[in-house]
């Protein structure tokens, strides 16, 4: 959402990611609310714990959702 913002404001140079340690996963609640307010969620691996990109514009690089900094 920061990253969007940061966009829709014209704020350059803010580079947000989304981090957890340990086998915690993307939450899907905030894939939904994300997916709610317009952003583009897919799931791009399987397993226990799957890598999520998140697009709010289509013209914006993808952010990387997954418990390892891509």
């Amino acid at each position: 959402m920061a990253q969007a913002a940061a966009r829709y404001f014209g704020v350059k140079n803010v580079h947000c990611f989304f981090r957890r340690h340990g086998s915690h996963r993307f939450n899907p609640r905030a894939a939904k609310a994300m997916q709610e307010v317009g952003f583009d969620i897919r799931k791009t691996s399987e397993g226990d714990n799957p890598v999520y990109e998140a697009r709010f514009a289509m013209d914006a690089p993808p952010l990387f959702c997954s418990p390892k900094i891509r």
